[in-house]
């Protein structure tokens, strides 16, 4: 607790080598996909009844509705998953 106080992490992250395919949790509609100055390259899916899930840090958004949602990239060896509700 160096650095100030704690900031909450609302997600998980997995981690995984750069360049690994990333999909989608369930099907749904693409509302966000580009560049999150923080976050590196996000993608937004909308399944319905109010879920979203979001996938934070790609290397490049290559999205299609039901395809592969991008591949883990170069802000942090990992993929950012958060769903809200």
């Amino acid at each position: 607790m160096a650095n100030g106080p704690v900031r909450y992490h609302y997600s998980t992250d997995y981690l995984t080598p750069a360049g690994t395919p990333v999909t989608a949790v369930s099907d749904g509609t693409v509302v966000i996909a580009g560049m999150c100055p923080v976050h590196g390259d996000l993608v937004v899916i909308d399944h319905g009844v109010g879920l979203t899930s979001m996938y934070f840090h790609q290397r490049a958004v290559t999205v299609k509705v039901r395809q592969q949602v991008g591949e883990v990239g170069s802000t942090g060896a990992h993929l950012h998953l958060e769903m809200r509700v």
